[in-house]
């Protein structure tokens, strides 16, 4: 994911994930890079990604994320 500061005062954005399958998954909360757990995962996943200015929170936007998950010799794919 990856989200911009809309004014000129460029602070800096931070991410969040929740989501009911978002305990199969990480983000970095400086640059939005989504990574997985573990690799036991369910078929598909929907996440939650928030991002908000650090100095205001209050200044945000959410973004809903769908993946299909398929696992090929061990290598996950994600669709």
């Amino acid at each position: 994911m990856k989200a911009w500061d809309g004014d000129s005062i460029n602070e800096t954005i931070l991410y969040k994930l929740s989501g009911e399958n978002s305990k199969y998954f990480i983000i970095d909360e400086f640059n939005g890079i989504i990574q997985t757990k573990t690799n036991k995962l369910p078929s598909s996943a929907q996440l939650i990604v928030n991002a908000y200015q650090s100095n205001r929170p209050e200044r945000n936007s959410t973004a809903f994320f769908y993946s299909k998950i398929i696992i090929q010799k061990k290598k996950l794919k994600y669709l």
